[in-house]
């Protein structure tokens, strides 16, 4: 039997499949058949829904995990999830952004309800086509995600 744990790291790679994205309320484009959000906050829009309401199998069919996952690890990563927050995410805040470069960006979130908190590291580039989520990843514990932080 697998013994639950307090740390789950998920990191989606946009550049690796191509994600049929359906949630938010604006089309997106698509570049070699990758989704490409308009602005970000078109990217916040799709984003912060599935992290608030745990919806793992959603977040990685959307921003590309599906092509790392199979369903039943999908599966397996959103009762983890849900078994250590047990209520949806009410808040959200950027606790950190930092330019790497005129086009590069990163960036640190935590979503919470009480003390129960789940943190997103973004690293994301603005292109004329619009902006790419290179490097998403959530984490339960904060500190993998601070090492992330150049």
């Amino acid at each position: 039997m697998t013994r639950l744990c307090n740390l789950i790291t998920l990191s989606i790679f946009l550049a690796f499949s191509s994600a049929s994205i359906s949630t938010a309320k604006e089309p997106l484009t698509y570049l070699n058949g990758f989704p490409v959000f308009q602005n970000y906050e078109t990217f916040r829009a799709y984003l912060d829904p599935l992290i608030k309401k745990r919806q793992v199998v959603k977040f990685l069919d959307q921003f590309g995990g599906n092509a790392r996952y199979t369903k039943p690890q999908a599966l397996q990563i959103e009762e983890q999830i849900r078994g250590l927050r047990k209520v949806d995410m009410q808040h959200v805040e950027v606790i950190r952004t930092e330019d790497l470069s005129d086009n590069w960006t990163q960036e640190m979130l935590a979503y919470w309800t009480g003390a129960d908190y789940i943190f997103l590291y973004v690293l994301y580039q603005n292109r004329d086509e619009g902006l790419f989520a290179i490097n998403v990843t959530f984490n339960t514990d904060i500190k993998p995600l601070l090492q992330l932080m150049m």
